[in-house]
């Protein structure tokens, strides 16, 4: 799993995280690591320094395991409204339930309550069964970590087009691009469930996967292919 060495070495930092999710996966919540970190990730494994640290563990699930994630952290869920400003001047809004809890590090679990929208466009952006049943399993030390399939992400950033305010979803699509692909099977169906339109695809196609170059800063040592990195590195075994 193409992942593996990075992930390793971000549960090593974040125990108390990572046995959470594990805790949560356990007893039945289809729970799932997306967004930032699945980025930053991205980034990690190809050899880039990804310029940021995620602030948070970003969460989505069901809406059917909501309250069981809610007893289970013993946590009290809010209701509020999200809202972004778009990098192409679309102003979204989307009521959610929100569970916020600490462990080493800040997790933010958030179920959709209605499809994200400018008033016309509606994304229908709540994590289905069919989502949660191709979630990618990593297995650490430090416990059991579920990470959305890449498509949700990159679906996700495809619509909000940020790039002020310390977000920049464009190069969080071209690191996630460098190790994935939105044209599996389950990326086509995910994207019609979600009503993804040309905005958000011509976006996406846009973006060209990040590489290695001279002002990169390599984390790993540097391989002409990620076939050669991923041959030469047990870890990713």
């Amino acid at each position: 799993m193409i992942l593996q060495a990075a992930v390793n070495k971000w549960a090593a930092t974040c125990p108390k995280t990572i046995a959470c999710l594990t805790m949560l996966h356990r007893n039945g919540v289809r729970v799932a690591v997306f967004s930032s970190r699945l980025a930053h990730l991205s980034a990690e494994s190809i050899g880039i320094d990804p310029g940021f640290e995620p602030k948070d563990t970003d969460l989505i699930l069901p809406k059917e395991d909501f309250a069981l994630a809610a007893k289970l952290l013993r946590a009290k869920p809010k209701t509020l409204i999200l809202s972004s400003f778009t990098g192409d001047g679309h102003a979204l809004k989307m009521p959610v339930k929100e569970i916020l809890y600490i462990a080493d590090t800040e997790m933010q679990l958030i179920q959709p309550l209605a499809p994200l929208t400018d008033g016309k466009v509606l994304y229908r952006t709540a994590y289905t069964a069919q989502a949660a049943a191709v979630r990618q399993f990593y297995e650490t030390e430090q416990g059991i970590i579920p990470f959305t399939d890449f498509a949700d992400a990159l679906y996700f950033y495809g619509i909000l087009q940020r790039n002020k305010n310390g977000k920049d979803d464009r190069r969080n699509v071209s690191f996630m691009k460098s190790v994935a692909s939105i044209n599996s099977i389950y990326g086509k169906l995910r994207g019609a469930e979600m009503n993804i339109d040309s905005r958000v695809t011509t976006y996406l196609k846009g973006i060209n996967p990040a590489k290695l170059t001279s002002t990169s800063l390599p984390r790993v040592k540097t391989f002409k292919n990620l076939a050669q990195k991923v041959l030469a590195d047990s870890r990713f075994i």
